[in-house]
């Protein structure tokens, strides 16, 4: 249902739905940043680990998944498409580099939110849930909560799920946005409707998606740890080919 919502609200124009997702990302930020100061860490710690990062050695996994989750793939095709929806079309050089300008300015604070966000989670998850105990278990989504609160206090368990809930929400929609956007490109001349393109692309989507669900439904943590896992390895098939294709002048200059 959130899906077909999202999909719908991109019906009333692309604008309404970036406004959603400004909502959605200042709404994580604020509550994992709340969460963070509630966990009293120490600054200096945090910009040193920045500056000079360090990875201990039962980490290496949950270091690439942070990449895959920081920089996740189908993202490149979904800006890329985000793009086009600019009225450029017939503009003079100087709007074009001006767009340009723009967009990597939009980029670059997207991918800001990110860090900050990102940084605040792994922050709290240092300060409240690090042991010198290797064999201890790391909480996960179940009982994470619960550990926030005995350490943090109650208020803690529902900026946590405000906090998912946006987070869940906003990959929802950027998930679902970027495979529209690759479907329409390669069989946008079969189904000519756009409700049809959506109606069975989706159709096709979810069907899977609800079997994972079920079946992991006792290993949601590892399966989204494999999963951003998974991610990261996918960045270079994403974005080399991205990269080959939007420098290659002759190329744009045939689709111009």
């Amino acid at each position: 249902m959130d899906t077909f919502t999202f999909m719908l609200l991109q019906s009333y124009g692309v604008r309404k739905l970036e406004a959603l997702f400004m909502v959605l990302i200042s709404t994580m930020a604020i509550c994992f940043w709340i969460e963070m100061f509630m966990s009293d860490p120490d600054v200096v710690d945090i910009i040193k680990g920045t500056l000079i990062p360090t990875i201990p050695r039962k980490a290496f996994v949950e270091a690439v998944a942070i990449i895959g989750a920081f920089i996740m793939p189908h993202n490149l095709y979904l800006h890329s498409a985000l793009v086009m929806t600019r009225r450029t079309n017939n503009a003079s050089n100087s709007k074009i580099k001006e767009a340009n300008f723009y967009f990597s300015l939009e980029s670059g604070i997207a991918l800001f939110f990110s860090y900050l966000i990102n940084m605040a989670i792994v922050t709290v998850f240092a300060k409240v849930f690090y042991s010198s105990n290797e064999d201890r278990p790391l909480p996960g989504l179940y009982d994470a909560a619960d550990v926030l609160a005995n350490t943090l206090g109650d208020a803690s368990r529902y900026l946590w799920a405000l906090g998912l809930l946006a987070a869940g929400s906003s990959s929802t929609i950027t998930g679902t946005l970027a495979g529209q956007y690759v479907i329409e490109g390669f069989f946008g001349k079969i189904f000519k409707k756009p409700w049809h393109r959506l109606l069975i692309t989706r159709s096709i989507a979810l069907v899977p998606s609800m079997f994972v669900a079920v079946y992991s439904v006792n290993n949601f943590d590892n399966m989204g740890e494999i999963l951003n896992v998974l991610q990261s390895l996918c960045l270079p098939t994403a974005l080399i080919p991205l990269m080959k294709l939007t420098n290659s002048k002759s190329l744009l200059l045939e689709q111009t």
